[in-house]
């Protein structure tokens, strides 16, 4: 009896493999296994690490790996699903060359790896350490001449620095970097802390906190400076035919000094010396000087270059138009200079002939704006058919100060 039992569970245990082996290769001819290469993009992690301890180095890695499984698996994986990691278990403070090892995140069979052998990097590892340290302003570029730059405020005025302690014992300031070239107001916003080794070089793998901080830079121009847009004067007139079709000043804007109160004085713009257009068919191209105050001189060249187009009359019309401001916050006033600026238009004749005053503004939007002198663009708001060639002069100066009109 007992001997048949023997030969029953002999018996089982080969049919059982059997169906066991018929089963597999009935998957396998459904899905067969195939090799996939893809391309790993990872911040390696590393594992095992002391709390007490931080590792920096290259961790940022890319390489190629063949991985083999079957298709329906190779098919959903996705290289975000493969974790590339080093172990650095029982690794004191030192330099270690660690190979990358893969885990797979997603769900079902783990794809075997058949590309050898996988890339080794170089880790170190050392005491995690802490350091607090003011916030610096660093400055790039200069403002436009006339221009001063005032005292930041920062907020935080300091950042904690975490990470190895070998990296936190070569900063030698963190700051934030500010472009002024050309800046003629205030510049404010949150900016990215970045340290910096003795020689100003930017030092990566460390963890700052707060990353950014918000940095108020006054910049404003100095007391007996101001810059003031240029304004092309003509006379004359063109030749029976052609009009004026553009106006431009190279450079557009000029700076003055001298006493205060006299620049105080100052309207937002400049004239040229009259141009003579008397009879011109063509464009004419001028070096022209400015007027200006006996007690004032120019911080720039004494006089611009002026190109003043002068076209067939296809249909064109300048406008002297006044200014119109939008957007003011409530409890504020302002003024503009000039107050009127010339609107050079062109387009269909019938249209340029219809216009009604209404139809053509020039507007100036002060949305947002504080208190102070602001130079600004201008907004020409026309009938959809006409196109503006030239704003006479392309900025405006505006007040603004406290206190209701």
């Amino acid at each position: 009896m007992r001997r048949f039992l023997v030969i029953d569970r002999s018996s089982a245990a080969m049919a059982l493999a059997l169906g066991v082996t018929v089963w597999v290769v009935a998957r396998l001819q459904e899905d067969p296994f195939s090799n996939r290469t893809l391309t790993i993009v990872s911040p390696l992690e590393v594992r095992g690490l002391d709390p007490q301890l931080e590792a920096a180095g290259p961790l940022d890695q890319q390489f190629t790996v063949t991985l083999r499984a079957p298709q329906s698996v190779l098919g959903q994986l996705d290289s975000n699903e493969v974790l590339a990691f080093v172990d650095a278990a029982g690794r004191g403070p030192g330099q270690y060359t660690l190979p990358v090892q893969l885990n797979f995140s997603g769900d079902g069979l783990a794809p075997r790896v058949v590309s050898q052998p996988l890339p080794t990097v170089t880790v170190f590892i050392d005491r995690r350490g802490e350091r607090t340290l003011p916030v610096e302003v660093n400055l790039l570029g200069e403002p436009p001449p006339g221009y001063t730059i005032g005292s930041p405020t920062i907020l935080p005025t300091e950042v904690l620095l975490v990470g190895p302690q070998n990296l936190i014992d070569r900063v030698a300031k963190v700051a934030v970097d500010l472009v002024v070239q050309d800046q003629r107001s205030t510049l404010e916003g949150e900016f990215e802390i970045i340290p910096r080794d003795q020689s100003g070089r930017p030092l990566e793998g460390l963890e700052v906190e707060p990353a950014r901080v918000r940095v108020v830079l006054p910049i404003e121009a100095a007391v007996g400076f101001k810059e003031l847009s240029v304004r092309v004067v003509t006379q004359g007139r063109v030749a029976p035919g052609y009009w004026i079709s553009d106006i431009r000043a190279t450079p557009d804007t000029v700076t003055v000094f001298g006493d205060p109160e006299s620049v105080k004085e100052l309207q937002g713009f400049l004239d040229t010396q009259p141009v003579d257009v008397e009879g011109a068919a063509r464009t004419l191209i001028r070096q022209v000087g400015l007027v200006l105050p006996a007690n004032l001189s120019l911080l720039d060249a004494e006089a611009v270059r002026v190109r003043i187009e002068v076209s067939a009359i296809e249909g064109g019309q300048t406008l002297q138009l006044p200014i119109v401001l939008e957007g003011l916050g409530e409890g504020l006033r302002a003024s503009v200079s000039p107050r009127n600026v010339e609107v050079i238009l062109k387009g269909p004749l019938p249209d340029l002939l219809g216009l009604r005053p209404e139809d053509v503004q020039v507007v100036v939007d002060l949305s947002g704006l504080r208190p102070g002198t602001h130079r600004l663009a201008t907004r020409v708001v026309k009938p959809p058919s006409l196109e503006v060639q030239s704003v006479v002069p392309s900025q405006v100066e505006v007040v603004i100060t406290s206190g209701s009109l």
